[in-house]
């Protein structure tokens, strides 16, 4: 599968990341891949960036993904 890229800040490209979350709901566990991309840090009541730590943050493509996965694995539950 092609990786696609994301623009940071700097104009960094960085691949899509992809992890496994587990989350456990009526007593079952259900398992699903989120996707994310890294980018600088932004506190939202000041509007600082931290350059010295990266945050998850998501795109409209990757948060309807992410959507997507969530409801099969629900549906498996």
């Amino acid at each position: 599968m092609e990786t696609k890229k994301v623009l940071t800040r700097d104009n960094i490209p960085t691949d899509e990341l992809i992890r496994s979350v587990e989350k456990i709901f009526n007593g079952k566990k259900m398992i699903y891949d989120e996707v994310y991309y890294l980018d600088f840090e932004v506190d939202e009541t000041t509007g600082s960036i931290n350059r010295d730590k990266k945050a998850s943050y998501y795109t409209k493509e990757q948060v309807n993904r992410n959507l997507k996965e969530l409801k099969n694995a629900f549906a498996d539950v």
